[in-house]
């Protein structure tokens, strides 16, 4: 079995100033992972939560030096091209998370990594996540580090839908509101 990451890889988040960039980063950085900078066309020299962006994943390989993983959180139209940039800047494995990428796309995205040596993941994948040695990347779950998401109680999907866990009554859905067709159930 292979570890794609550890703690000790250097990850580059394509599309880190977007909703979800930003949110992954955040559980990324938080499980562990060395998330060192992040790319965002036209918004180079900003931060996103103390790490550095630049406008190319060529630009954070000149600032950074090696980069071992790329992560993209970028629309399917521009997957390709987010690629594609980070296998030509000698990042080699990139991982593909968006959904609903053109199979052309992720045709020529094998056959430049195949001609790089390098790898991918995806698309649509939730990313690698090592539990042993404290690192993903991607959207992956939050192990047991020390997320919002794992001191709340578990509630069922149903017991969610009905409102239970907000504590509203959504009519029908709800015991109580129901009469005698409760006594039934």
């Amino acid at each position: 079995m292979a570890i794609l990451i550890d703690e000790k890889k250097r990850v580059l988040v394509q599309g880190i100033t977007g909703r979800e960039g930003r949110a992954r980063t955040r559980l990324m950085r938080e499980y562990g992972t060395n998330v060192v900078g992040g790319v965002t066309p036209g918004k180079g020299g900003q931060t996103v939560l103390g790490v550095p962006v630049f406008n190319t994943p060529q630009d954070a390989v000149n600032s950074l030096g090696k980069i071992d993983i790329s992560v993209l959180f970028v629309p399917a139209a521009g997957v390709k091209d987010a690629a594609i940039s980070a296998i030509d800047a000698g990042i080699k494995l990139t991982v593909l998370v968006p959904d609903r990428v053109p199979v052309w796309d992720a045709m020529e995205i094998a056959a430049a990594a195949k001609t790089n040596g390098a790898m991918f993941l995806g698309p649509n994948t939730l990313g690698a996540l090592s539990p042993g040695a404290g690192s993903r990347a991607g959207v992956g779950c939050n192990g047991d580090r020390g997320s919002r998401q794992n001191k709340r109680r578990h509630v069922p999907w149903t017991e969610y839908a009905r409102g239970v866990e907000s504590g509203q009554r959504r009519g029908r859905h709800d015991r109580r509101s129901r009469g005698k067709r409760a006594a039934m159930v």
